[in-house]
């Protein structure tokens, strides 16, 4: 399989998870859900790292409701 074809797959793999996610009949198959899982893994790298290094420091986590509770406070307490 090329390269060409697994980002198809990717992609039909992401637009079919949004279109189908409160759908809670029938499932998904094993690389539509690795897919999905992937490109929420990226986003969320993608959006802890503009984080990081783009934004400035306006609120402290800990400071907010269960702020102990979200996972990026361990690594950035401080979130623009």
């Amino acid at each position: 399989m090329s390269v060409r074809e697994e980002i198809g797959r990717f992609f039909a793999a992401v637009v079919s998870g949004f279109k189908h996610y409160f759908n809670f009949r029938g499932t998904a198959s094993r690389s539509e859900f690795c897919y999905f899982a992937l490109f929420f893994v990226l986003l969320y790298i993608l959006v802890a790292s503009l984080d990081q290094f783009a934004l400035t420091s306006v609120v402290r986590i800990r400071e907010l409701p269960f702020g102990h509770l979200i996972p990026m406070g361990y690594v950035d307490e401080e979130v623009g």
